[in-house]
């Protein structure tokens, strides 16, 4: 199952902000066992919690982010 979703985050009192466009793919393996890969295309830095100390030194850069997930239901 392919899925994907655009967000946007921001907070003016902060000045900070963030976009993050996305696109899954999810695997039933077995009916208890589901194994989920997500790519993120993040522009901003505005969600980090350390925003001060942030892996991109400029917040209009793009910066993207690989996520794996498996989970087991019992």
């Amino acid at each position: 199952e392919a899925g994907a979703y655009y967000t946007q985050y921001k907070d003016s009192s902060a000045g900070v902000w963030q976009n993050d466009g996305t696109l899954s793919l999810r695997f039933d393996l077995k009916d208890w066992w589901i194994f989920k890969v997500e790519g993120h295309c993040i522009t901003g830095t505005g969600l980090l919690r350390d925003n001060a100390n942030n892996p991109v030194e400029n917040p209009h850069d793009t910066w993207f982010m690989l996520a794996v997930k498996t989970t087991l239901s019992f």
